[in-house]
């Protein structure tokens, strides 16, 4: 099928125009929310100190590892199930329902467990007050699942500014107040519950029917392998920063999580939030039966458009970021900044292929995909924490396990997707290029010896990064720029990159 053939299906192009707006509604709305989770955490850092933060870090990996089967997949079910019915909501909702009620009792029993269990008193008492987390998320889950169903997507960030602006109400003034980690607890329990009731005001209670046995097989054969992408994601992502915990002093944690935060905030974050309007885009276009190959193409090189350069840019002020930002006492956090910003380019680069799976129905390619990944990045980390005993050395193999990962992901585009690496690599090659001309510029501006002030001084790397960047894309990258225009402009992108359509699910 040629290019033009390609672009012509309506669905297609209506989901492409739509899909431009949706983004940058979502992007607005995450930007806006990392921005107050930044500034809590900045507040956070300067109160408790690296072995303060390594206590919540250890508290917020626990509740990650524990949510990892947060609804058995069947948030991202609902958004795919074709011809969903009433009675399987019903039912969906009733899996979630007892998923949380299985998370909170987990989270509660090792916080009563404590000593027995090798947790400490200040551990135990986090885990306790904040096992409710997931049975407030529980509440919305199905709601939110139905409106991105739906292309609902200023719905769902609504919900999610609204939940950080309690987050941040709560969590400042009581920072200020003296009141240290409990603080945050109060803060994610009335944020968490002050979204899910936004969402169900905004969504609606749904048409749910009484659940029904053979509403399950459907839900739970494709959400079985979304919970297992997130059990062994999470084991890949945070490896890292679970076995600092367990082979290195707390001190080390805090100072490791700190320098993760930064990056998991402005790329990773981001990563997700596009995910959330990408996938359901990508699953009505094959629903549509057009384009699919296409559209991730040119979703991947808006991506990286955005993204390369906030990862290489994050990279070269973390001289100046982590003194201005943090204060003293956080200079062993500079070089892991740097490292784990650089490993965003190829996370950003792998991550839509998962998004292609999950739309045409063949979620067990990403489930297998993350599997081989843990095999082949668990047993590097270990080696390098437990040999090297080095923060720098575990961040380092973190990015190094990043571009593994990424060309593994670009194989299994091209081999089940039959979308070519070559094409995909030419396509995003002047946005990842345009990145690191900036990021080396800005970098040695950052180190240069300049009469003014950290914080001047990373304004101006920032400022001059921007516009830096806006040149050279302006220069390498006119063709994407023009595209990313005309997507915003409502009008019909043309059919410049050529590609087969992607495999048709076999089952």
């Amino acid at each position: 099928m040629t290019a033009t053939g390609l672009m012509r299906p309506t669905g297609t192009g209506r989901a492409a125009r739509s899909a431009a707006g949706a983004v940058a509604v979502i992007l607005a709305a995450t930007y806006g929310l990392r921005l107050v989770n930044l500034v809590i955490t900045v507040a956070l850092a300067r109160a408790l100190g690296p072995t303060g933060m390594g206590l919540v870090a250890a508290a917020l990996l626990t509740v990650e590892m524990i949510d990892t089967i947060r609804d058995f997949g069947l948030r991202e079910a609902l958004i795919y199930q074709p011809g969903l019915d009433p009675s399987g909501i019903g039912t969906a909702g009733l899996m979630i329902g007892l998923a949380a009620l299985v998370q909170a009792s987990v989270m509660a029993g090792l916080g009563l467990a404590g000593a027995m269990v090798g947790i400490g008193p200040d551990l135990a008492a986090l885990l306790l007050w904040l096992a409710p987390l997931f049975l407030l998320t529980a509440i919305g889950s199905p709601q939110e699942a139905l409106l991105l169903r739906r292309g609902a997507f200023r719905a769902r960030a609504a919900a999610d500014l609204l939940g950080v602006a309690v987050k941040a109400a709560v969590a400042l003034p009581l920072l200020a107040e003296g009141y240290g980690i409990r603080s945050l607890i109060w803060a994610m329990l009335a944020s968490v519950l002050a979204r899910s009731v936004v969402l169900w005001l905004l969504a609606g209670p749904p048409a749910m029917a009484r659940p029904r046995r053979s509403a399950v097989a459907p839900l739970w054969r494709y959400g079985r392998h979304i919970a297992t992408v997130n059990i062994v994601g999470l084991l890949r992502t945070k490896a890292d920063q679970y076995l600092v915990a367990a082979l290195l002093l707390p001190g080390a944690l805090g100072t490791y999580f700190l320098a993760a935060r930064l990056p998991e905030i402005a790329i990773y974050a981001m990563n997700v939030a596009i995910t959330t309007v990408i996938f359901p885009v990508f699953a009505g276009i094959q629903r549509d039966g057009g384009g699919l190959a296409g559209a991730y193409l040119r979703a991947l090189r808006g991506i990286l458009l955005l993204l390369a350069p906030v990862a290489t840019g994050l990279a070269a002020i973390s001289p100046l970021a982590v003194p201005v930002l943090f204060g003293p006492g956080w200079e062993d956090a500079v070089p892991v900044l740097a490292l784990l910003s650089l490993g965003g380019v190829p996370m950003t680069l792998g991550w839509s292929a998962g998004d292609v799976f999950k739309a045409t129905g063949q979620p067990q390619l990403l489930s297998a995909l993350s599997v081989i990944e843990a095999a082949l990045c668990l047993p590097i980390l270990i080696a390098v924490v437990t040999i090297g005993q080095s923060l720098v050395w575990t961040a380092a193999a973190m990015a190094l396990c990043e571009v593994a990962r990424a060309a593994l992901r670009l194989w299994f585009m091209e081999r089940y997707a039959d979308v070519s690496a070559r094409l995909t690599l030419a396509t995003v090659a002047p946005a990842i290029l345009a990145a690191t001309l900036m990021g080396g510029a800005v970098w040695l501006l950052a180190t240069m010896p300049l009469p003014m002030p950290p914080a001047q001084r990373l304004v101006l790397c920032i400022v001059s990064g921007v516009v830096l960047h806006a040149g050279l894309v302006l220069l390498i990258d006119p063709k994407g720029v023009t595209e990313a225009r005309r997507l915003v402009a409502r009008r019909r992108p043309p059919p410049d990159i050529p590609h087969p359509s992607p495999r048709r699910p076999t089952s």
